[in-house]
């Protein structure tokens, strides 16, 4: 046991003395830790590409479960920031979505063309539940369609 005890003491004397070291020599660590960054800097980040993608592989679960309980506890302030930019940025957002249309138009048709052939009936049942539901609002909305469609036969 005294052993031990002498070892504990020897250890924390390490730590000690290790800590305030540290202190003492901030700078010349910084500068070191900067030399040797530089000299594999593109050895560091690969090895760090590798590990992070290696971390999220395996937890998956564990992230996902942090992220929505962040997501739950910060939702109104989250939620007021993304909206902040949204307004600050409305034209380069738009901007955005107008190339990515552009540059995914076959995709997002072929996305939409097979979401509908997944829910063909459901959205069929909507559509006749509110035809039901508006008869009066549907009906006007054609008669005016109808109406619209003649004049411009007239005028031509």
């Amino acid at each position: 046991m005294e052993n031990y005890e002498t070892k504990k003491a020897d250890w924390t004397h390490r730590r000690e003395y290790n800590k305030a070291y540290r202190e003492a020599n901030k700078e010349h660590l910084a500068a070191c830790a900067r030399v040797y960054y530089k000299a594999n800097r593109e050895k560091i980040l690969e090895y760090s590409k590798t590990y992070q993608k290696a971390y999220r592989e395996h937890n998956k679960e564990k992230i996902a479960a942090r992220d929505k309980a962040y997501y739950e506890a910060n939702k109104e302030e989250i939620n007021a920031k993304i909206k902040a930019y949204q307004e600050a940025n409305k034209e380069e957002i738009r901007a955005k979505r107008k190339v990515y249309r552009e540059h995914n138009k076959e995709k997002i048709a072929a996305s939409n063309k097979a979401r509908y052939e997944r829910n063909k009936e459901e959205i069929r049942a909507k559509v006749q539940a509110y035809r039901q539901a508006n008869k009066d609002k549907v009906n006007a909305q054609r008669r005016a369609r109808y109406k619209a469609k003649k004049e411009a036969e007239k005028s031509s």
